[in-house]
């Protein structure tokens, strides 16, 4: 199929399903072309090794639930991390998900608070339950 042919196509396509547009917009090189060119960052955002940071890491994450959209269990075990190493007493959460984040530094921590919309904001959103 020649180029043209394939540009009717997905544009065809893409009049039909315009949120597939999304994928584009969220691939990977698009935005790592976004960060480099905006913030002259070639190589994009600098990254560090957690071992770096945390030599002796070793946590173990609970609950972490695997479900999609949730965060990685190395975000998690981070976190965890954070909040022993700095003996954190207090965190505050906005906007919680599933609540496996607080619930991993629960134990860890004196006083977690979330600040979340109420059910029926987010009922409203269509989000799933």
């Amino acid at each position: 199929m020649s180029k043209f042919l394939k540009a009717i196509k997905a544009f065809t396509i893409l009049l039909k399903k315009p949120y597939l547009l999304n994928l584009i917009l969220d691939d990977e090189e698009v935005k790592q072309k976004y960060v480099s060119k905006k913030y002259n960052l070639p190589d994009g955002l600098p990254t560090i090794d957690i071992l770096d940071l945390f030599p002796d890491f070793s946590v173990e994450v609970k609950p972490y639930s695997f479900l999609d959209g949730s965060s990685l269990a190395t975000d998690l075990g981070l976190l965890k991390m954070i909040s022993i190493k700095n003996n954190v007493e207090d965190y505050f959460e906005i906007g919680t998900w599933r609540g496996e984040s607080v619930a991993v530094v629960a134990e860890t921590v004196k006083n977690c608070v979330t600040f979340n919309l109420p059910d029926e904001e987010l009922r409203k959103m269509n989000l799933p339950e």
